[in-house]
């Protein structure tokens, strides 16, 4: 369902996880964020598949700008690339709690997937 989604979105790479995101050790994000261009735009079905709290989310998009590129999140109403989702996020990181909401079960899929449209 989440590998669909993101193709569905014009993902054109797709990086999945297999160990458990909670982990600091990811080498598929590592992969991806090394695979990053500017202009490109990393996209996670939901937010919880990027980061596991807010801070790391923080980081993690900091790292995106620094690097020329932006982020959207299929599920959640986060895309960094348009002014209204830097809105939110700003405001989201403000608020900034402890962990991120997860999806209710069902919602989401045994498949971690993360995407990148390209430029």
């Amino acid at each position: 369902m989440q590998i669909e989604a993101l193709e569905a979105a014009g993902c054109t790479c797709i990086f999945t996880e297999i160990a458990s995101g909670s982990r600091a050790d990811r080498p598929e994000l590592a992969n991806a964020l090394s695979d990053l261009r500017p202009g490109d735009t990393p996209i996670a079905r939901h937010l919880d598949r990027l980061g596991r709290s807010v801070a790391q989310l923080i980081e993690l998009i900091g790292a995106f700008e620094a690097r020329g590129v932006g982020f959207r999140s299929l599920c959640d109403p986060i895309d960094r690339t348009t002014a209204a989702g830097e809105l939110i996020f700003s405001i989201f990181s403000v608020n900034r709690p402890r962990r991120l909401p997860h999806p209710a079960p069902g919602a989401g899929c045994a498949v971690r997937g993360a995407g990148m449209e390209r430029a």
